[in-house]
């Protein structure tokens, strides 16, 4: 049972990278678009707006979140590596999943519940968006925190759980560890 386990990791890892590298395509370029036609508007036409500077943070917003996933499960995200490259690959997988236990579940659970709370208020509002110009669907842009961070907290314990069965003695040591 155990060896079934790092393969639904892995497809876990995949699925998260999947659902990131699909929202970066989409709203990355979007980014992009949005900022140069701001600096256009203002520098060249003259004619500065509070709208595109709404849209880009809302773009900004989406993108963040769709793609917090993938960063951990990339191990593309901040840490403080002077410390963490003195650790043993035991003491690290053990800071890890204490970390993960303590500080980030808890927190993500957190902030998922009180994000579909935002986004069940936007709907019942009807709270317009800047990106839809106007359009009364500020609950996507919401959605995106409570999807992002569940994302996040699937990398999460995607990770913990390769820690947990290395610490056991389960499985080899992960990539992520050396």
């Amino acid at each position: 049972m155990i060896v079934n386990i790092p393969t639904r990791l892995d497809q876990i890892d995949r699925w998260i990278r999947r659902i990131s590298l699909i929202g970066a395509f989409i709203f990355l370029p979007l980014l992009i678009f949005v900022r140069v036609f701001e600096i256009y508007t203002r520098n060249i036409i003259n004619q500065p707006s509070s709208l595109y500077n709404a849209m880009e943070r809302e773009v900004f917003v989406v993108f963040i979140f769709l793609t917090f996933g993938a960063a951990y499960v990339s191990d593309g995200h901040v840490r403080v590596d002077v410390l963490r490259g003195r650790f043993s690959p035991r003491v690290k997988a053990w800071i890890e999943t204490l970390g993960a236990i303590f500080l980030v579940l808890p927190l993500t659970a957190i902030v998922f519940w009180f994000g579909w709370d935002m986004v069940a208020s936007a709907i019942k509002h009807g709270e317009r968006s800047a990106i839809f110009f106007g359009a009364s669907m500020r609950w996507f842009i919401l959605a995106t925190l409570p999807f992002g961070v569940a994302l996040y907290a699937a990398a999460v314990l995607s990770r913990m759980t390769r820690n947990i069965l290395y610490l056991k003695g389960a499985i080899a040591m992960p990539e992520m560890l050396k």
